[in-house]
């Protein structure tokens, strides 16, 4: 609320150019609040790939009852194949 009776005082002072990046401003929070923040498909995939390898780890600990390494299980599975179903689903 406050925010738009900022808004009303740059416009009716003629601050339109103020005015115009405070209207930014709250579409840019009111993006974040709606939505999250949006990655690009680069980072996405970078964020997607650190964390394959955190959860590579710590499934190596559950999966089959502790028998196989994280190297072992990242040998056995595809794990573009992970990563590209991890995006499509996103």
């Amino acid at each position: 609320m406050e925010k738009l009776l900022e808004l009303r005082e740059l416009l009716q002072q003629g601050k339109v150019e103020e005015a115009l990046l405070l209207v930014d401003k709250l579409e840019d929070m009111n993006r974040r609040t709606a939505g999250g923040c949006y990655l690009s498909p680069t980072q996405l995939s970078n964020i997607l790939q650190e964390g394959y390898q955190m959860v590579l780890k710590r499934v190596s600990a559950e999966a089959f009852e502790g028998r196989f390494e994280a190297e072992e299980l990242e040998s056995i599975v595809d794990r573009q194949a992970i990563l590209s179903q991890a995006i499509a689903l996103i």
